[in-house]
């Protein structure tokens, strides 16, 4: 029995939250961009062999025909799949817009394009399209891309996994990338997305999967479109019901808009009751204390850190005095983020320092479903952007009349995700600690 999109997206947000979901994404995400998918690719690329090359077709080894056809050469077919993406606009589309904001820190793939590094260029990336990119450490970075098949624009001819024998190989040319994926098999769940029933590397990876993981893997998720004709059909309800022996439950969706609201909902639902509290690096503000002590209350909120001074630091140390004072478990309700900058407030003003600071808040932000925001300066003006580039929803708390906060609950983009009832508040009077906490819960909801 397949499972419906809400079941795929309640269980694998909470995976994502407790940081063991990854990301496993097909050629289908780049073809909302205009790139071809795997038939359409191999019709171009096979172009020389002469033939009407359909789904049917095992198109890894219509690669190899051509390579076999060139007396062992790679060349002339790489040099065409080389072309056949150039050709195309690489241009990120929603999904990848919205897999960018997912609190996520490990995406595979099987792509040779790089939409995905474009969408996400604000955050420290490390790409690894090869076992020497993954054996040479994992570097200063917010999360992992693996490109088990080979980077366009990175990996030399060799490297790109194409044809048959290209596949039959790559356990024992990719030893460390194999045995990534059989430890993420363990030990994440992992949602498929952009593969179909007639997709060839989705084949491969699961035959590799079963072999690896030795029918032991996690509970992992896969979203592809239902096909329509009626011996299709029985052979997808066949193929579904093999997956589920390497531990893939399935949801079918009729339209692919269904896709995209998922990852849409995933972006924010990946994040759960999370918050972040930031303002001025030199207030110490009663309202933000008060706003962390109510916070304590809810069980299920988690406080993101960001190791700043004054509104933040203000309103995290009461958060965690009011939950030491309940007898909660400290580590299960505050998220520390590192924040090179709270070692000298100044630095968050100093324009030469804010590039690096909205980096280093990305994954912080990447994190949080409500950003709280009390009037600040520059500091605090770019930690909004980054939040709004990434999706959280903010709730400013006005202090002065011509502060940050009261010139951002004018923003409709803004004002129009929060309640009703805390906008008039807001907007005639200072709110109390009690307002801004019933809004954020409000949030969760929305």
């Amino acid at each position: 029995m397949s499972l419906s999109i809400e079941d795929v997206s309640r269980d694998m947000g909470r995976a994502l939250q407790r940081g063991e979901g990854a990301y496993f994404i097909g050629s289908g995400i780049s073809a909302a961009s205009g790139l071809p998918d795997w038939l359409e690719l191999m019709q171009e690329v096979a172009a020389p062999l002469g033939l009407n090359i359909t789904r049917k077709d095992d198109l890894a080894l219509m690669a190899q025909h051509c390579v076999n056809a060139d007396a062992g050469n790679r060349g002339p077919l790489i040099g065409r799949l080389k072309r056949a993406l150039s050709r195309r606009p690489r241009r990120a589309n929603p999904y990848h817009t919205a897999i960018s904001r997912t609190n996520v820190r490990t995406l595979w793939t099987t792509n040779f394009d790089t939409l995905i590094e474009q969408a996400l260029a604000p955050a420290r990336l490390g790409v690894r399209a090869n076992d020497a990119d993954l054996t040479g450490g994992t570097g200063d970075v917010d999360l992992e891309l693996l490109k088990i098949h080979g980077c366009i624009d990175r990996s030399s001819s060799e490297e790109l996994v194409l044809t048959r024998e290209d596949y039959e190989e790559f356990p024992a040319r990719r030893p460390a990338l194999a045995q990534r994926l059989r430890n993420d098999l363990l030990h994440r769940s992992l949602l498929f997305l952009g593969y179909s029933y007639s997709d060839p590397n989705i084949a491969t990876i699961l035959v590799e999967a079963r072999r690896l993981a030795k029918k032991a893997t996690r509970e992992h998720f896969l979203v592809t479109r239902r096909e329509k004709e009626k011996e299709s059909r029985r052979r997808q309800e066949l193929w579904l019901l093999d997956l589920r022996r390497v531990g893939i439950r399935s949801a079918l969706i009729d339209d692919f808009k269904e896709l995209e609201k998922l990852v849409g909902q995933l972006a924010l639902g990946s994040r759960g009751r999370s918050v972040f509290i930031t303002g001025a690096h030199t207030a110490d503000d009663a309202k933000a204390a008060a706003v962390g002590r109510l916070l304590a209350h809810s069980p299920d909120v988690v406080l993101l850190d960001g190791q700043s001074e004054g509104i933040g630091r203000t309103a995290a140390n009461a958060f965690g005095t009011a939950c030491v004072r309940a007898h909660t478990d400290i580590r299960d309700r505050i998220r520390y983020f590192p924040n090179p900058y709270a070692f000298n407030p100044a630095f968050a003003n100093d324009d030469a320092f804010l590039g690096q600071l909205k980096q280093w808040r990305a994954s912080l932000l990447r994190a949080t479903h409500t950003m709280v925001v009390f009037d600040g300066r520059k500091g605090t003006k770019a930690e909004v952007e980054v939040a709004r580039t990434l999706g959280c929803t903010i709730v400013p708390v006005p202090g002065a009349q011509d502060g940050l906060a009261a010139h951002l609950l004018k923003d409709a983009g803004i004002r129009n995700a929060l309640s009703p009832r805390y906008v008039s508040a807001a907007s005639t009077k200072r709110p109390s600690a009690e307002d801004v906490v019933d809004c954020i819960q409000r949030t969760f909801c929305a």
